[in-house]
């Protein structure tokens, strides 16, 4: 799955519509998430999701487990001079920095043990921190065109979201249709919102 990140990584950013559904994403989360705060961008690849998510006084990570979208990352932060963010090449469940807000986006139908990335995310976040999850609705496995090797849930329902939330520490849960990605059909991306109990 690593190489399949990795040899995408260059050309990642030039499909419009992962443009369209990041920048719908961000703005969805932007709503809601407070300013001054540290965020964790989960499977961050190029930095679409979390650059645009990025306000002034926040401190952003990335980490990812593909070397080469890290890259990507960082030289965007290069580019644009953008002083307050970077991505590191890691794996989450190594991982034991303290967070405010954990955002993601089109990661989690890749994790195989989600109950154990959810325990995760509440035992990295800071007391009322929060959780931004974005990935696909129920669908019926025909959204990745290169097949689903490496995927391992065809999207998640509102039930199995609240149910991941609750299970793991999770209060106020909100799940909301933010976006529609259309190909040969349309396929809804859902936001999920909730915060550390």
């Amino acid at each position: 799955m690593k190489e399949i990140f990795n040899n995408l990584a260059i050309s990642w950013d030039t499909k419009p519509r992962r443009i369209e559904s990041a920048l719908a994403i961000s703005n969805a989360i932007k709503k809601y998430k407070k300013e001054s705060v540290k965020i964790l961008d989960f499977g961050c690849g190029t930095g679409l999701l979390g650059l645009n998510t990025l306000c002034e006084k926040d401190e952003l990570i990335g980490i990812d487990d593909s070397k080469e979208m890290v890259k990507e990352f960082n030289k965007k932060c290069e580019k644009f001079n953008i002083k307050n963010a970077k991505a590191k090449c890691l794996d989450i469940f190594s991982h034991n920095e303290k967070y405010d807000v954990i955002i993601s986006s089109m990661t989690l139908h890749h994790i195989k043990n989600i109950d154990d990335l959810f325990k995760k995310f509440n035992s990295i976040l800071n007391e009322n921190g929060e959780i931004y999850l974005a990935d696909l609705c129920e669908e019926d496995g025909s959204f990745h065109e290169r097949g689903n090797d490496g995927v391992f849930y065809f999207g998640f329902s509102e039930k199995s979201m609240k149910k991941l939330c609750f299970e793991n520490g999770f209060v106020d849960f909100s799940y909301e249709v933010v976006h529609k990605i259309v190909k040969d059909k349309e396929y809804e991306l859902f936001l999920v919102r909730a915060k550390k109990a």
